[in-house]
């Protein structure tokens, strides 16, 4: 009976964590001359099958965004491990703060030093700040995202990637 409730509470914990996903500009999506939106390109290195990336704007106080990166996902733009998005946003300041997955299990990793303090693998905080340029299309890099099982550690490291991740 006990498994039977932990399956149960799966399905709502999942909406919970993966809830209101960031949609993505379609592939013929074209950039108008004068539109108040960019188009921000980032992609994500990550060991895990589906991972949440959460983002907000900073000039507004509620609002947090979540790109929800599925590794087996038919509409992604993926190259082995690396999967790139191309997101619509509104011109501004804006912050990628935290990673969270289910697949981790009950394993709960820390930082790689020199990084931030340690905080629980399903939810952990940082900050990667990128601007939306209103009419234009602009790269901010990839976030790279790698495990180390044996010590339960993991380091997050932005790259520029602009010419693989460009030509996907």
């Amino acid at each position: 009976m006990a498994i039977l409730t932990r399956l149960a509470l799966l399905p709502p914990l999942a909406a919970l964590l993966f809830g209101c996903a960031a949609t993505t500009a379609p592939r013929d999506y074209k950039i108008v001359e004068g539109s108040q939106t960019g188009l921000v390109v980032v992609s994500f290195t990550q060991p895990y099958a589906v991972m949440q990336w959460t983002y907000r704007n900073l000039n507004e106080r509620d609002g947090d965004r979540n790109l929800v990166t599925r590794m087996f996902a038919s509409e992604v733009i993926k190259d082995r491990d690396t999967l790139l998005f191309a997101l619509l946003l509104p011109a501004g300041e804006y912050e990628f703060f935290r990673w969270s997955t289910l697949d981790s299990g009950q394993l709960s990793f820390s930082p790689l030093p020199p990084y931030a303090m340690p905080r629980p693998a399903v939810s952990t905080d940082f900050s990667f700040r990128f601007k939306s340029v209103p009419g234009k299309a602009t790269y901010i890099g990839n976030l790279y995202l790698s495990m180390v099982w044996e010590t339960a550690r993991y380091a997050l490291k932005a790259r520029d990637n602009h010419e693989s991740d460009i030509a996907l």
